[in-house]
């Protein structure tokens, strides 16, 4: 089994929302909760020793599958709400270890336009924080772990998350979304949102390559410089 303790009741709060998540998923592509104790600040739940972690990735087609069939389950009513739209370029200082002030100046605008076009409300259930950590498989199966940070909106929101990652680990994989510009250039802003307030050189890489992806499907030309050292 594995133990999740929390040390604060901010966590504690976010305990007892993935304990709901869990039991509504029922092991759907999501480990079993076997119980809560302490109120909410003590969750065990069950332990994926057998299951294969990162690298390798599943299969990109298994974890679509995943996605959509979590989707099919209905959210708790308190969970969190993902807002229409958002500016995530609206406070991310351009990086001039990435680009020239120049290429920033005739980036930005479109990157901050696609971005803003992007609609991320919806009523089903995703997981909101899709990443190697947390993607793990067993016989063929995809299960999502750590539920904390689920929320109901847009699926394409885990399914462009579900690219970045394929993508840091070095596969370009098909993302299911029928225009991915504007969920690819709103992902782009959150990661660079997420490096500035970190300054991560992991972070870094993955601002990389996630703004070179949202510059590919916009037909822009892409960030001339590397990753942060």
């Amino acid at each position: 089994m594995f133990v999740k303790r929390a040390h604060d009741d901010a966590v504690r709060e976010a305990n007892l929302l993935e304990a709901e998540v869990l039991l509504r998923l029922n092991g759907l592509h999501a480990p079993d909760l076997l119980d809560v104790l302490d109120e909410g600040s003590t969750l065990v739940i069950e332990h994926l020793g057998a299951a294969r972690w990162a690298p390798p990735l599943p299969r990109p087609a298994a974890l679509w599958e995943a996605i959509d069939a979590v989707a099919t389950t209905t959210p708790p009513h308190r969970i969190r709400r993902m807002q229409r739209r958002y500016d995530p370029w609206e406070e991310v200082e351009p990086a001039w270890w990435m680009a020239s002030p120049m290429w920033w100046r005739s980036t930005l605008p479109v990157l901050r336009e696609a971005a803003a076009s992007a609609w991320w409300n919806g009523r089903t259930l995703m997981h909101g924080d899709v990443s190697a950590t947390n993607v793990c498989s067993i016989d063929g199966r995809v299960l999502l772990v750590d539920w904390s940070d689920s929320a109901v909106g847009s699926l394409d929101w885990a399914r462009v998350q579900g690219g970045l990652m394929y993508r840091l680990h070095g596969i370009d994989a098909d993302v299911p979304i029928v225009d991915p510009a504007p969920a690819v250039a709103s992902l782009a802003g959150f990661v660079a949102k997420e490096y500035q307030s970190t300054d991560d050189p992991a972070k870094g890489a993955a601002y990389v390559v996630a703004l070179t992806w949202a510059c590919r499907v916009l037909g822009l030309d892409p960030p001339p410089f590397g990753v942060p050292s």
